[in-house]
């Protein structure tokens, strides 16, 4: 070969070479706002970010949304990315998606991510397997456990079916343009809790079954994913000094013992230092301690007297402070009743069953009481045992102002007695599914006989129009609960100021307030029959 066509060659092997391994690059995507970072294999997928919508119009135009609408939509639920199976045909087939938000689950784990004893974890896992998990948006979960994953971060493997009638799902499953009532499609996914955000890692399936290959291709890059301590000015992830604080167990507000400890979750290694203030002395106390390896640490305070105290608790990472807590004011006295109240009393009540409940000191007397105008509809006692947990169900279905009145009693101690004032209003609909609720049915003949004990009872009776009568302001519907050949029988009748619309001998379900016998006369006598003032008719 003459030398230059052997350079033609090398030349153009060199930008073969270049050029496979260009498309076989792996790119690392951050999952900012959350300090971290996940690899992605273009050569499989198509990568969709806020940055590069514009970039791809044939995608978009495949998915039936407009660049705008995919940004709204991902603003509102929190995604990051989107990664599409690079599919040639006419239906898009898979796709990852990557949601980073603040919601319920960050508010309470914080980072679960590279904590396996966090206790946090029980309760995390338990809820996604109940069945009502994500019920309201159309999901049902056929697996949930908890995996370690090969770069050691945990996480919770889901595999799912979902049912929307949102056709723009986030996964846009529907790509012709002739959509359908509702959308139907599998999954497998990875959840975890990291650095004070849910990650969401979502492996969407369309017009086809899983495959053992799709939760094989979502582990591999989910085995990818960093999580580190902070993110730089420019939103990218770093790994840093930086540090974040999880308090998972905290001071008591009020105590009767002099020593608690604090507990949590921040930078491994960092040192911690907590400062006891008291309004009556400039001499602070100082507690100390270290995060484990894993970032974990205990800190025992001992209050030095009886006093209103105010911790602070400082994270030191290479002598310079990167984190700080102030707790809320602890009171500390020997004859304090120690109270955690898990339920309280809202303002506006909204169940037919108020719950409060908490805890004290084990030997406790606990008195509550409830209230409408004026006349006591609860009044129980009951003394605490073992771990001091108290409950009370107090019934609140009626509209009504209710006043409750709670007191806590033990020998030797300070006694505490707490009030709360609060307001049940109904709906109409509320209204009135009570109503139907509270209604009685007893039969004809023994609502004649015991008329006096169904004063005020309301009641719910199919019955036959017989006829309408105005009487002054009053409209009287005679009806009948039974019908035969002979004609009508068993006659009830109804008030009302509103005028009706029933037409005579049509049936209605009418709910009644019982006030007594009605007399009506005709030339052969007077007859009583049961009257009711008329509710409403179902």
């Amino acid at each position: 070969m003459c030398p230059l066509r052997k350079a033609i060659f090398l030349l153009l092997l060199l930008m073969l070479t270049l050029g496979l391994a260009c498309a076989a690059a792996d790119t690392e995507y951050s999952l900012s706002p959350c300090p971290g970072t996940i690899t992605i294999p273009e050569k499989s997928y198509i990568v969709l970010t806020k940055d590069n919508l514009g970039e791809h119009p044939e995608l978009l135009s495949r998915i039936g949304m407009t660049q705008d609408e995919v940004l709204a939509d991902w603003e509102d639920r929190g995604v990051v990315l989107q990664a599409w199976f690079r599919n040639e045909g006419t239906r898009l087939d898979s796709c990852m998606e990557i949601v980073v938000r603040q919601d319920d689950d960050s508010a309470m784990y914080y980072d679960l991510v590279n904590h396996s004893a966090d206790a946090g974890w029980k309760t995390f896992l338990s809820s996604h397997k109940s069945s009502s998990k994500y019920a309201d948006q159309g999901y049902s979960i056929l697996e949930a456990e908890k995996k370690q994953q090969a770069n050691r971060n945990y996480m919770l493997r889901l595999k799912y079916k979902r049912t929307t009638d949102d056709v723009n799902c986030k996964g846009y499953a529907v790509t012709s343009a002739e959509k359908p009532s509702n959308v139907v499609y599998w999954g497998h996914a990875y959840k975890t809790v990291a650095r004070g955000y849910t990650v969401f890692v979502d492996y969407q399936v369309y017009n086809r079954g899983l495959r053992s290959g799709d939760e094989t291709a979502l582990r591999k890059m989910v085995n990818t994913m960093i999580f580190t301590d902070a993110l730089a000015a420019d939103g990218s992830s770093v790994s840093s000094s930086g540090a974040y604080l999880q308090i998972t167990s905290e001071p008591p507000q009020e105590t009767n013992y002099d020593t608690f400890t604090v507990e949590g979750i921040t930078t491994p290694g960092a040192h911690l230092i907590g400062v006891l203030m008291n309004i009556n002395s400039s001499v602070p106390a100082r507690f100390y301690t270290d995060a484990n390896n894993r970032g974990a640490f205990k800190m025992k305070i001992t209050i030095p007297k009886e006093d209103i105290w105010l911790l602070t608790l400082n994270v030191e990472v290479n002598d310079e402070i990167v984190a700080e807590k102030a707790f809320s004011v602890i009171t500390y006295s020997k004859t304090l009743l120690p109270l955690t109240l898990e339920s309280t009393v809202p303002e506006r009540l909204t169940s037919d069953v108020t719950v409060i409940s908490g805890y004290t000191d084990k030997g406790v007397d606990i008195q509550c009481i409830a209230s409408t105008s004026g006349k006591n509809i609860f009044n129980k006692q009951y003394r605490t045992y073992g771990n001091g947990k108290f409950t009370f169900k107090i019934p609140t279905a009626d509209e009504a102002e209710y006043n409750f009145t709670l007191v806590f009693t033990k020998k030797g101690y300070t006694t505490k007695r707490y009030t709360y004032t609060a307001v049940r209003s109904l709906s109409e609909e509320d209204r009135r599914a009570a109503t139907i609720s509270s209604a009685v049915r007893p039969g004809y003949s023994t609502l004649v006989r015991n008329l006096d004990k169904y004063v005020d009872k309301v009641t719910g009776y199919t019955v036959y129009i017989v006829s309408i009568e105005q009487s002054g302001d009053e409209y009287v519907i005679r009806a009948a609960m039974n019908k035969n050949k002979a004609g009508y029988k068993n006659f009830l009748v109804y008030m009302t100021y509103e005028e009706p619309v029933f037409e005579p001998d049509s049936q209605q379900l009418l709910y009644g307030k019982c006030i007594g016998f009605y007399e009506e006369q005709s030339e052969e006598g007077s007859e009583n029959y049961p009257a009711f003032d008329l509710l409403f008719a179902n």
